[in-house]
């Protein structure tokens, strides 16, 4: 069971909420709720996804007859409190919908990774004061796993296989999804899309959806998953074998935008390194959406630095063309990253026309957690970006100039250190001198 944390509100009205009925299934500890209302301010009951399926689903597919519908099962990552992963799922779905898609989200209540990252920032700062580069991320990465990272990243994991057990509430929506598909043959089409940790929520649904009588999943999309690579290989790649997945495509960053990241304000890299090196039972665990984890295994190399007819991958930050580019240069940044996400829907819908998605705006309230003050950015007296502008909310251009960056929201402002200069969806938010990036 999911270590409970405080919630905080979404920020979304009432009648936003009520919206996101039709096409969100709010797990907790992976199983519907068994009546209505409880903790938190979205519930979803057996009747609510049984109504999915019977009411609002094939009202959608009947006022879209000009081909199969896809319906696209959304798994936000493991570090995501239900108030994001209502914030998400508001967000996304009348963008999906404006496509000619049916969204369904699984907001699955974990947020758990905050709790040591939060230890990280507040807590084992300054004990790592002072300390530089590899040696202080080493000394986090003890703390990390001394602070129960290893614990709750497995009672998260444990939520992910629950969801999909007998009793879970993934494996319900599956046995729905089996029924409809079966009595209206041909009306949809399924696609996965997982950030982080719900590459591994998927991973385990799937099996599932395929028994159920989901005859074939049509796309998978992984957003920097955060899967053990024997996870991957376990559950996925057989349905790939089988032909049961028609393809699979990874978006992750490259080794050294991994490195370039931050967790917590003070770990010098993304989540995925703590995950490997902190959270998981081996100390470099192989993950998934670590470039390094899929250089090291042969089988990996070919499906996703080689690629294959059925599988590839897009290396962030690359612009390559309307389906193959990501500029994300955060972990927690694909989700509401333009290029990563047009680049998935134009995958699902099968076409380069697509309602494009929407710019980000900065949220409201911006989370300290997962910072990213890109380094290389300024290495050698250069910068090795190109600028970019901030999030909506802020006015000005982050430029970089030899041996110092002008980081400020507004061109008036002078240079300061050299910080992060992409807008990946997160509020320009300003540090000490250090104007950094932060994700929620």
């Amino acid at each position: 069971m999911t270590q409970r944390i405080t919630r905080a509100s979404s920020g979304l009205t009432p009648d936003q909420v009520t919206a996101l009925r039709p096409h969100v299934v709010d797990l907790r500890d992976g199983k519907l709720a068994t009546e209505a209302g409880g903790e938190g301010e979205f519930f979803t009951t057996d009747a609510d996804v049984e109504a999915i399926f019977e009411t609002h689903l094939p009202q959608y597919v009947s006022e879209h007859r000009d081909g199969p519908v896809p319906l696209v099962l959304y798994a936000h990552g493991g570090v995501t409190a239900e108030a994001n992963g209502l914030r998400i799922a508001h967000r996304q779905i009348r963008w999906w919908l404006d496509n000619g898609a049916y969204p369904l989200h699984f907001v699955w209540e974990t947020g758990l990774v905050d709790a040591v990252t939060d230890a990280l920032a507040g807590v084992l700062a300054p004990s790592a004061r002072g300390l530089l580069g590899d040696f202080r991320d080493r000394v986090l990465e003890t703390f990390a796993r001394l602070a129960q990272g290893k614990r709750l990243w497995d009672a998260m994991k444990d939520d992910a296989v629950t969801a999909s057990a007998s009793d879970g509430g993934a494996r319900r929506v599956a046995e729905l999804l089996g029924t409809y598909v079966t009595d209206h043959p041909g009306a949809i089409t399924v696609h996965a899309v997982g950030h982080s940790a719900g590459s591994i929520f998927h991973a385990h649904l799937l099996p599932n959806l395929l028994h159920a009588g989901v005859e074939r999943v049509d796309t998978i999309s992984f957003l920097a998953p955060a899967a053990r690579t024997d996870l991957f290989e376990q559950k996925v790649l057989p349905q790939l074998d089988s032909g049961k997945v028609g393809h699979l495509t990874m978006y992750s960053m490259t080794q050294q935008a991994e490195l370039d990241d931050t967790c917590g304000g003070v770990y010098g890299k993304s989540l995925l390194y703590l995950v490997s090196r902190s959270f998981e039972p081996e100390i470099g665990a192989p993950i998934l959406g670590l470039q390094e984890s899929v250089r090291d295994n042969d089988r990996l190399a070919r499906l996703f630095l080689d690629g294959t007819a059925s599988t590839d991958a897009v290396w962030s930050p690359v612009t390559a063309g309307p389906h193959d580019s990501s500029t994300s240069l955060t972990h927690g940044g694909f989700d509401e990253d333009a290029p990563t996400m047009n680049s998935v829907a134009r995958r699902i819908l099968a076409r380069d026309n697509i309602v494009e998605f929407p710019e980000v705006s900065a949220p409201a309230r911006p989370h300290p957690r997962c910072s990213a003050p890109h380094r290389s950015q300024c290495r050698d007296g250069r910068a090795h970006r190109p600028a970019r502008p901030c999030a909506s909310g802020s006015t000005g251009i982050r430029t970089f100039r030899t041996g110092s960056a002008d980081a400020s929201p507004t061109p008036a402002s002078g240079p300061m250190r050299c910080t992060a200069s992409v807008s990946t969806s997160r509020a320009c938010t300003t540090i000490g001198p250090t104007a950094r990036r932060s994700c929620a």
